[in-house]
């Protein structure tokens, strides 16, 4: 093969190669510039070939990271990989580049110095961007109280949360890249968690606020609100985890006292739509203790008819959602023995937030006989 059909098969392996591509002799100048190179820089084959490389684009090219690695790295090294050049180009903006270069003897001319140019400025403002949005979600995650783990695909954990650490007493050098049933000593090896993340998950995107009872060597039986969800556009998994163990001390608690008062409690849930009675409630209102809980915003038959609509419009007042979910109300019942007794709900303001109503209404229904006939013995007591 002569020299022109080597020359021939160099240039048309050159427009082959979809990277832009650049052919320099001993002198630095260009040999051949392939049609990905013309195209990606934006300049013409006339004012690109014999042209001295740093001259390009009326002196564009004379860049430092390039001059240092045609002028001192290649002439010790044959090759050289992923060499990050940066620079403002007049006409294309700024560039992140990765330049590759190889040095070609040639037995009757100088050598040949072959550079391809990767053009990295979208992959780095991406990897920037994932960067910066990685540094949000964990300021995001911090911030939130409840405990939340990110896991990978393979159910380890990605990060964890402030609130996590500080309520179940564990460090990030316990967590991080540990399998979540590995936590605390093989601790989170719970079996309700096993089927919500192995099970649950493959299925359906997320779940919400499964409860789950566990004891933990360092904090004791905690209860537990699980929520998860698959983040779209990425194999993570967002577990929150709400410690309720409090909150279900403090209702226990709640009911004893109630209880003991002989005051009634019942709970309107506005998100599951499920409404709780105690027994004290029950009894107070003569509900049968085996009968089904009414359905919340219903007004019950035993309400005297001629309060039905006042009791009707007080629930349409509770359940507004621009209202503030107070209740105090005062009404007669009717018993099975046809006995009519005065009786009364309230809700205390403590238990509204910021002026609007709450997601569950906890009201007190009270005996009204029986709590003027307490006021008055009290209101004796203090003339004495």
């Amino acid at each position: 093969m002569n020299t022109e059909q080597d020359m021939a098969l160099a240039s048309d392996i050159l427009e082959t190669v979809r990277l832009p591509l650049l052919a320099l002799d001993g002198d630095l100048r260009v040999e051949n510039a392939n049609e990905a190179f013309l195209h990606q820089f934006q300049v013409s084959r006339q004012e690109t070939l014999g042209r001295l490389v740093y001259d390009l684009g009326n002196g564009q090219w004379n860049i430092p990271e390039l001059r240092r690695l045609l002028e001192e790295i290649l002439p010790e090294q044959s090759t050289v990989s992923d060499y990050r050049v940066e620079h403002d180009f007049e006409r294309i903006g700024r560039r992140i580049m990765r330049v590759s270069g190889r040095r070609i003897a040639r037995p009757d001319n100088p050598d040949l110095i072959l550079l391809s140019i990767s053009d990295d400025t979208e992959r780095e403002a991406l990897r920037a961007e994932l960067v910066k949005r990685m540094e949000l979600a964990e300021k995001l995650i911090d911030s939130v109280r409840e405990g939340l783990l990110i896991l990978d695909p393979d159910l380890r954990v990605q990060s964890a949360s402030g609130a996590f650490y500080e309520s179940f007493a564990v460090e990030p050098e316990q967590t991080v890249g540990r399998l979540v049933y590995e936590l605390g000593n093989g601790q989170w090896n719970i079996p309700e968690l096993r089927q919500l993340l192995e099970d649950v998950l493959p299925r359906q995107r997320s779940f919400n606020d499964f409860e789950v009872t566990h004891t933990f060597e360092d904090v004791g039986e905690r209860v537990m609100l699980l929520n998860g969800r698959r983040l779209d556009h990425t194999d993570l998994i967002l577990l929150a985890i709400r410690d309720v163990t409090d909150l279900r001390q403090s209702a226990a608690r709640l009911q004893e006292v109630a209880a003991a008062a002989h005051v009634g409690v019942f709970e309107d849930d506005r998100r599951t739509g499920a409404l709780y009675w105690s027994p004290e409630m029950r009894d107070i209102l003569g509900y049968p203790p085996d009968a089904p809980t009414p359905i919340g915003g219903v007004v019950p038959d035993f309400v005297h008819p001629e309060d039905r609509a006042d009791v009707a419009a007080m629930f349409a007042r509770v359940t507004d959602p621009r209202g503030d979910g107070k209740i105090f109300h005062e009404h007669r019942i009717v018993r099975p023995a046809g006995r009519r007794d005065p009786v009364g709900a309230d809700e205390g303001p403590d238990r509204v937030r910021r002026g609007r109503r709450g997601a569950a209404s906890r009201a007190d229904p009270w005996h009204r006989s029986r709590r003027h006939r307490a006021e008055g013995r009290g209101r004796g007591a203090s003339r004495a």
